[in-house]
């Protein structure tokens, strides 16, 4: 026997599907070198979602060196919010 959704269960469906697709989002983006440093730029809509301080909040970068030397190294980033200028992490 095969069952009918009702516009009720599908208008629900719909809406959690949609929840999801805002759930996360990624911005593939380059990375600049000025002779010293390198760096990123964030999009601003990533900036204004997570409300970054460029007084208070930091970056944490991780990178993980792989037990066998013939894989690369993977580095990861991490938004730490309210860091103090005199804390160490």
């Amino acid at each position: 026997m095969k069952e009918v959704l009702n516009k009720e269960d599908l208008d629900e469906i719909k809406e959690i599907i949609q929840k999801e697709k805002l759930f996360s989002e990624e911005k593939l983006v380059p990375i600049v070198f000025d002779g010293k440093q390198y760096s990123i730029r964030i999009p601003k809509k990533f900036v204004d979602a997570t409300d970054i301080n460029t007084k208070k909040d930091k970056f944490l970068f991780k990178m993980k060196l792989p037990k066998d030397f013939n894989e690369r190294p993977s580095l990861t980033a991490k938004l730490i919010k309210n860091q103090d200028e005199k804390k160490q992490i």
